[in-house]
């Protein structure tokens, strides 16, 4: 027991400040996401795309069929949680007004566990990381295709659909 505590703490010590910065803007993201917002909606398609740009070395080096089918799952929550959400229109300037919530700092939270519990795996037990790396490129994929989904549909309301937006 006091043996792998050691490990623990050692782990956590010898993280990369980058690691720990990256936790800090999800943390910021998160908390910005506690009170209501005023978004131009194609603002919301920015954090997907970056990270899918994190992630596109998967179709090279890992089995994309994992990756796309939780991009695909990601994209199908996505959809059913923003169609469900209560959102109201600023008209000038035209901005989305999405309600605040804890559920983005959640989310954002759990991403970062599962990823930071698998680097440490990765850095302890290469082996053991082996079998257990669908479920880093599992996570990665569900994350942009939960944005996306959001996104996506909050632009379409924004740009084509005048009954929803109460125009």
């Amino acid at each position: 027991m006091d043996e792998s505590c050691n490990s623990v703490i050692s782990a956590i010590l010898h993280t990369p400040l980058k690691v720990w910065i990256i936790l800090g803007i999800m943390i910021l993201f998160g908390i910005r996401s506690l009170k209501k917002q005023f978004i131009y909606p194609p603002q919301l398609l920015l954090v997907p795309a970056i990270l899918m740009c994190f992630k596109f070395p998967v179709f090279f080096h890992r089995a994309p069929y994992v990756y796309i089918s939780m991009l695909v799952l990601g994209l199908f929550i996505g959809f059913i949680l923003a169609s469900r959400m209560r959102i109201s229109w600023q008209y000038f300037p035209k901005r989305l007004i999405l309600p605040g919530g804890p559920s983005t700092l959640y989310i954002l939270c759990l991403f970062f566990c599962i990823k930071y519990a698998y680097g440490i795996l990765h850095a302890v037990d290469l082996d053991q990381a082996s079998h257990w790396a669908w479920i880093d490129t599992g996570v990665s994929g569900l994350l942009p295709g939960y944005t996306w989904a959001k996104g996506l549909y909050f632009c379409y309301l924004y740009f084509f659909d005048d009954k929803k937006r109460g125009i």
